[in-house]
């Protein structure tokens, strides 16, 4: 499954333009040129002329040497303000496709449960589950985003990616108190690919950010009304970013500079499960706030330039509620919110092996991003002992402020509809539902990147899940 990270992007982030005066530092100290690059002249797919500056024929190699540093140095500080991700199943870079009969009804699943994928959902379900019970499933994702540019109303898209976000979830009842569950699952990520010719590829071409959640739970029944519950969480993560770089100044086409690197972060999580009536139960589950620990290389094409860079990326603390009704014995339905706390992501501080940040090995770029809130609604209708149907509806928020938005996480409101079905053979068990995420126009107006890929953003997301899981 692709990913993606490295978003958010400040003032400072300009195209590189290489002249006999590379201009001054700004407030904080970081180096840019002293003209910004007019986005109306970039060279798109629409034809139109690109401005270019000459390099004089009296520089020498002292002069192309320092330029290139002072190039290094601020497109190191590029890619380390873009780690973020774009187009998932949740706000910001979370990534909630966990199970097909939960994507069935729009993650409506905290008070009662669907099978195995209650273990990330939450845990305190386990006791429900009799038995010795494996899940493993996989998902679709094929997202569509669009852009057309405030300057030149040239529409550029996406490439056409498809991923595949897999799980697997083991339960077992220990005896009638204590149950435990084991699950491997993707939380967090998905990715972008534009073209390399698009308006804004000196902020993004290719961004991918590659998760998986490792995360054992033990349940305790503590009565037949409450079950508790509580885990931890090793997230693994894979990144990689390209994104170009113009180096026209020097007479040469545009270079690709690109960040390869892994890490991980740890975290706990909790669960409660509280039984108010045989028809009426209140969940709530939490999971804690991880920083995940990048360490990875840059290298720039055509210069021949590498380094080694760090950054610590903060990923929220989410808390789930949901609140599940049985009218009859046929029909269940659960009403739910949740709560994603991406105010902790404040800034991104990146660290270089080399002071290029203004004679510093460190830079810190602003992200403020806020808290985010959604509801959702599913209701489940057993036609037979062996057979249901469901439905489902979410809507939520996003995290990112218009003054730090930018094309690699077109982050905006949204919409999801779903529905599923469930057939029990035996001890087998096949799930399969479709969801349609529909988000909002965004429009990108802002100085992120000089200007770059201002315009409007549309996309959606088309996913299919198949969960297949057997008792034992």
């Amino acid at each position: 499954m692709k990913n993606e990270t490295f978003a958010g992007r400040t003032e400072s982030d300009a195209k590189i333009n290489c002249n006999k005066d590379m201009g001054s530092a700004n407030s904080e100290g970081h180096m840019f040129p002293r003209t910004a690059p007019n986005p109306r002249h970039e060279q798109g797919r629409s034809g139109v002329s690109t401005g270019k500056r000459s390099i004089r024929s009296s520089k020498g190699n002292r002069v192309l040497k320092s330029v290139t540093l002072a190039v290094f140095g601020l497109t190191v500080f590029l890619l380390g303000s873009h780690l973020t991700s774009t187009p998932s199943n949740a706000s910001g870079f979370s990534l909630f496709t966990s199970g097909a009969a939960e994507l069935a009804m729009c993650d409506s699943v905290i008070a009662h449960t669907e099978g195995p994928a209650s273990n990330f959902w939450n845990p305190a379900l386990l006791p429900e589950l009799g038995g010795t019970q494996i899940e493993i499933g996989t998902m679709i994702l094929r997202p569509s985003v669009d852009f057309r540019s405030d300057f030149t109303g040239i529409k550029d898209s996406m490439e056409s990616n498809t991923f595949f976000p897999s799980t697997l979830f083991v339960t077992h009842r220990i005896n009638d108190r204590f149950s435990v569950g084991f699950g491997v699952n993707n939380t967090f990520g998905l990715g972008t690919e534009w073209p390399d010719d698009w308006e804004g590829r000196y902020l993004a071409t290719l961004s991918e950010l590659e998760t998986y959640n490792i995360n054992p739970n033990i349940a305790w029944k503590v009565s037949d009304k409450l079950s508790l519950a509580c885990g931890f969480d090793i997230i693994l993560g894979d990144v990689t970013l390209e994104q170009k770089v113009d180096l026209s100044g020097f007479g040469l086409p545009d270079g690709n500079q690109k960040i390869d690197g892994d890490g991980e972060g740890y975290g706990y999580n909790l669960g409660i499960l509280y039984k108010i009536t045989e028809e009426l139960a209140f969940g709530m589950s939490y999971r804690s706030k991880i920083t995940l620990e990048i360490e990875g290389d840059y290298s720039l094409t055509l210069v021949g330039l590498k380094s080694g860079i760090k950054a610590d990326l903060d990923l929220p603390a989410h808390l789930f509620a949901g609140l599940t009704y049985k009218p009859s014995k046929n029909i269940l339905l659960e009403i739910g919110g949740k709560w994603e706390e991406w105010s902790t992501y404040k800034h991104l501080k990146v660290k270089a092996d080399l002071p290029i940040f203004a004679g510093s090995t460190v830079a810190v770029i602003p992200k403020d991003w806020k808290d985010v809130y959604g509801f959702n609604l599913g209701i489940k209708y057993n036609i037979d002992p062996t057979l249901a149907v469901s439905a489902g509806y979410l809507h939520e928020g996003n995290p990112v402020p218009s003054h730090t938005f930018d094309p690699s996480i077109p982050a905006s409101d949204r919409n999801d509809f779903s529905l599923g079905i469930q057939k029990i053979f035996n001890k087998l068990r096949i799930a399969l539902s479709y969801l349609y995420e529909s988000y909002d126009d965004r429009n990108k107006r802002n100085s992120v990147g000089m200007g770059l890929a201002n315009g409007k953003y549309e996309q959606e997301i088309h996913i299919f899940a198949l969960s297949v899981s057997y008792t034992f």
